[in-house]
């Protein structure tokens, strides 16, 4: 037998149709994951109003900060891509990034 098994995933002459590549991006998923999560977030919180209801309320408060850690790993992507497709910031952007880093340091 030898050291290396290709019966797993072998592609013999004319059998390849398919594509290794990802028809859904990641930026995808987490944009579906992030709007799925607002929108139980309002529901709940609405029902939450409506019975009166301190556990529901603190769900919803609960489900709408991993919403934004949901926006941050989005927004991380984002830039990620942007800086490896070299895509130069215009100038709003530029400001916008030094008055952000500015708050941070604070």
């Amino acid at each position: 037998m030898s050291a290396v098994d290709h019966s797993l995933h072998a592609h013999k002459q004319g059998d390849a149709k398919h594509s290794h590549s990802k028809k859904v991006s990641n930026q995808n998923l987490l944009l579906i994951a992030l709007v799925l999560t607002l929108g139980f977030s309002g529901v709940e919180g609405a029902a939450a109003y409506f019975a009166n209801s301190l556990a529901l309320i603190s769900d919803a408060g609960h489900m709408v900060t991993d919403a934004a850690a949901l926006g941050l790993a989005l927004l991380a992507q984002i830039i990620s891509r942007r800086h490896h497709q070299n895509i130069p910031l215009d100038l709003e952007e530029q400001k916008l990034w030094q008055h952000l880093l500015i708050a941070l340091r604070c």
